[in-house]
């Protein structure tokens, strides 16, 4: 980086030492710096789609997944054979919850690059969530077969080994070979000691689980708050863990002011969930959707799993007068789809269970939001006001 200032401040005209520059910036993982200086490149060189590509890297790394997209695109019009740009256009597609275009990018990359690891890895991601459990096993399979002892593989195929198809043998195996490959990967240790718990495989329980403990007094990512309820008894531990895991994978985002609760008329409350449908959590709130007083209260239901058809779901869009599916928006676009109801009470029933929706809250789109039933712990948030 310093070599690159200097040839830089040496020739203020020449491209190269400014985009040499960006690059090294986003390794550092400095992507305020390098998207600046990408954008001063781009003035120098406006049709270089391989700067476009590498721009969208540091937006996608700075939250701002849409603008990422139009950076991919922007390569992709000035060459359409750019492997990187249809990955990158991928990524922020996944980040969108545009998840068949994103596999329609991922598969283009493929015909472009069919050794890029990375690549597969992301394919096999979207794939599982599109609910194609063995495609996704055999994207993830390719991802490893080009990159021995990549973790991230092992471990997205381990759990749809295991959640998706039932395979405690095989996952167990992956989990193992990516903790062979780095003891220290975030939440692994957890990963594999609540995969074998599942397996009811009790061997070295008590060793695995004070390792446990000792990362997480230690303020380590070293096991998910929804796998550590099942094994810890310090209210301390479980709230630290949570803590750990918030500030990683869901820190607070600035967001418009938000309006304060309203003075008079009915109280609007939202209900965000996956579990819509045939699932434990309905069968404890239906009645409480249903016993609402409707001359006070608006309910809305924000769905992040879809409807399953079932007698159930049949039950809840009966009792409540509203449904919005935020299930294919972005936690951008689900927050405004909240502010768009004005809400002044939401209520987070997944919490770190199931298929949270915690970058949502995490965007404060209601005055007071509130954590119940399907993760009964703290969350360790901040935009959280009660559980």
């Amino acid at each position: 980086l310093a070599d690159f200032e200097a040839a830089s401040a040496a020739a203020p005209g020449f491209a190269d030492p400014i985009y040499q520059r960006a690059i090294a910036l986003s390794h550092l993982g400095r992507f305020a710096e390098a998207l600046l200086a990408f954008d001063a490149v781009l003035a120098l060189t406006p049709n270089d789609p391989e700067i476009h590509s590498n721009r969208s890297v540091a937006l996608w790394n700075l939250g701002r997944p849409e603008d990422a997209l139009a950076s991919a695109e922007k390569a992709l019009e000035l060459d359409p054979g750019l492997a990187s740009a249809w990955y990158n256009k991928g990524i922020a597609l996944k980040g969108l919850a545009r998840f068949q275009n994103a596999l329609d990018s991922f598969d283009r990359m493929i015909t472009h690059d069919a050794t890029n690891a990375d690549g597969w890895n992301s394919r096999g991601a979207v794939l599982r969530v599109l609910g194609r459990p063995g495609d996704a096993v055999a994207s993830f399979t390719r991802a490893i077969d080009l990159r021995p002892g990549y973790i991230d593989a092992l471990n997205n195929r381990a759990h749809t080994a295991w959640t998706d198809l039932g395979l405690y043998a095989a996952a167990i195996a992956d989990l193992k070979a990516a903790q062979k490959a780095d003891p220290d990967y975030p939440y692994l240790t957890g990963e594999l000691l609540h995969l074998k718990m599942q397996g009811a495989d009790w061997q070295d329980y008590d060793v695995l689980k004070q390792t446990v403990d000792d990362g997480v007094r230690a303020k380590k990512r070293v096991i998910r708050p929804f796998a550590y309820q099942a094994m810890s008894e310090s209210p301390a531990d479980l709230r630290t863990c949570s803590e750990i895991f918030a500030a990683d994978q869901f820190p607070a985002v600035p967001a418009p002011a938000q309006a304060a609760l309203h003075d008079g008329g009915k109280l609007r409350i939202g209900y965000v969930s996956a579990d819509f449908r045939e699932q434990a959590t309905a069968y404890l709130v239906a009645g409480l959707y249903e016993h609402h007083d409707q001359e006070k209260f608006e309910i809305v239901a924000f769905d992040n799993g879809g409807s399953d058809a079932s007698p159930m779901r049949a039950r809840l869009e009966k009792a409540i007068p509203r449904i919005v599916d935020v299930a294919g928006m972005s936690d951008d676009g689900a927050a405004n789809a909240v502010r768009a109801e004005k809400i002044d009470i939401l209520v987070n029933l997944n919490g770190y269970f199931g298929k949270p929706r915690m970058g949502l809250f995490a965007r404060r789109p209601a005055p007071v939001q509130v954590n119940y039933l399907g993760f009964p712990a703290t969350l360790g948030v901040p935009y959280i006001d009660y559980t």
